[in-house]
């Protein structure tokens, strides 16, 4: 294969664990929501709204941090650079 070959692949299944490594703190940020909260009473519109508001951009977040040290451990580990191509290439000013 081509390196431009392997860097679709590359970025496909990195999409794919992004996506995957998302899910999975959502999931797990709502079970724990649902745990805390599981003995109240009721709760407000405003509290759910919140609560969804933070599982989501600390969901976000989260996923953010540790995408971006696995493909760093990746890259490094199997030596990704000599593989795929750069995607973004730095332009010379003249």
């Amino acid at each position: 294969m081509n390196k431009k070959l392997n860097t679709v692949w590359f970025t496909l299944a990195a999409t794919l664990l992004n996506i995957l490594i998302l899910l999975g703190f959502m999931s797990l940020s709502g079970v724990a929501f649902l745990l805390i909260f599981r003995n109240a009473e009721s709760i407000s519109t405003g509290m759910s709204l919140l609560a969804v508001g933070i599982i989501f951009f600390g969901s976000i977040a989260a996923t953010f941090f540790v995408y971006s040290k696995i493909i760093k451990w990746v890259s490094e580990k199997w030596h990704l650079e000599d593989y795929i191509e750069p995607i973004f290439k730095l332009s010379k000013k003249k």
